[in-house]
This record gives C-alpha cells, structure tokens and sequence, in this order.
C-alpha cells in the first residue's frame, strides 16, 4: 500500500508497509537490534540471544575500562600500543551498546545497564580481588598504569 506523504516542500511519498522505528521505549521480542531483520520476528530464541550479546558488549566495555595496560618495566611504545588498542575496542563497543539502546526495546535497555553494572562490580569494585586491576600481574613496588577513563 503507497501512501502519499506531504513533506515540508509539499511533495513526496512514503511506502507505509515497511516498518516504522518505535520512538518510545517498548517490551516486546519483535525488534530490529544494530542490523534490519535481527533478531526481527525470528521468535523468542534470537531475541534472547540479541540480548545476550548486548549484555556481553556492555560487560567488555567495563573490563576494557579497568583493565591493566602493562607494567611500567615495559617500554613505552608497548603501553601506548596497548592502551590505545583497549580505548579503540571500549570505545566501538560502547557504541554499538549505545547503538542496540536506540531500538528502545526495554529489555535491551535493562541488559545494557546490567552488564556495565556486573562488569564494573567484577572489574572496578575490588569485590573479586583476583580481577580486580589492583591485584593483576602487579609485582610488590610496581606502580599500575590503566587506560584511561572515559570522559562525558
């Protein structure tokens, strides 16, 4: 069915069968996440599966947050390598979490939000001690250098 749209110059049309983009958030498991069609209306399975990932994206934007670069007995072109390898990955994927947000699926939203906040209580609290970046490959005396934070 084609619609005739007036835009603001007062011409053009729209083809009202394709799929309009909610504006408001919704619950629901037919949703387009990061790409048209996925997980779409293929059931409950890949939806659940599309909300696994962003939980996981979100959790590796934590990690990548706390994580330690390098000890400084290495040289300083190996820390600079590291360090802006880690800020271009946390950086793509917080996009792409931000991104899957913008589908304003509810669900999406929720998984988002908790893995940043598992990732931060397993990399950022100290809470488990053996990830914690205090305690990660650092030798008695040695001074820690992490990637940067990220800055709003």
């Amino acid at each position: 069915m084609e619609t005739t749209m007036y835009n603001s110059t007062g011409t053009g049309t729209m083809d009202m069968s394709s799929k309009m983009m909610h504006m408001t958030f919704f619950w629901g498991s037919h949703v387009d996440i990061l790409f048209s069609g996925w997980p779409g209306d293929h059931g409950v399975g890949m939806y659940l599966l599309a909300l696994l990932l962003v939980f996981l994206a979100s959790f590796l934007v934590e990690c990548c947050s706390y994580a330690p670069v390098a000890r400084p007995r290495q040289g300083i072109f190996h820390r600079g390598l590291t360090s802006t390898v880690l800020v271009v990955l946390r950086t793509g994927l917080s996009y792409l979490v931000m991104l899957a947000v913008m589908s304003f699926n509810v669900g999406v939203l929720i998984v988002a939000i908790a893995g940043h906040g598992v990732g931060f209580l397993v990399f950022g609290s100290g809470f488990v001690p053996k990830l914690s970046p205090v305690n990660v490959g650092v030798q008695p005396g040695d001074q820690q250098t992490a990637v940067p934070p990220m800055k709003c």
